[in-house]
């Protein structure tokens, strides 16, 4: 009659075994998609960087004031140029906050960087867009 009863501890025994290997395997999940979702996701998304080439979009700006303002002009054409040179910048500091929201990327001037790194995305035409908008 001890067999039967030995037989029912090793089963129990292996059972508890089997519950503390499971709750153990849950926790070790749980605990990895959190630090997915907290640590490593994050990390991921900071290290895309949006590139701006300002000195570009400010350059074409000038060269098109300057077209305005050139010889021959008249008042309406100083009058636009004018216009054009107070919208940028009105427009180009708040365009310049948002683009961060916008990517989801650490938003850096071009000529700060040197080379191209991996994960970028060059942010140039969409800040010209914006700028454009109404």
């Amino acid at each position: 009659m001890t067999r039967p009863s030995s037989a029912r501890r090793r089963s129990l025994w292996l059972k508890l075994l089997l519950a503390q290997a499971a709750i153990a395997l849950a926790l070790a999940l749980a605990v990895l998609w959190a630090y997915d979702r907290l640590v490593t996701q994050p990390l991921r998304l900071a290290q895309r960087i949006g590139l701006v080439d300002v000195q570009a979009i400010v350059k074409a700006q000038e060269m098109e004031y300057a077209r305005l303002m050139g010889a021959g002009s008249s008042v309406q054409d100083h009058e636009r140029a004018a216009l054009l040179a107070s919208q940028l910048s009105e427009r180009l500091p708040p365009a310049l906050d948002e683009l961060p929201q916008d990517c989801q990327c650490l938003v850096v001037l071009k000529g700060m960087v040197v080379g191209r790194p991996a994960h970028s995305v060059d942010l140039t035409s969409y800040l010209q867009t914006k700028l454009a908008r109404p």
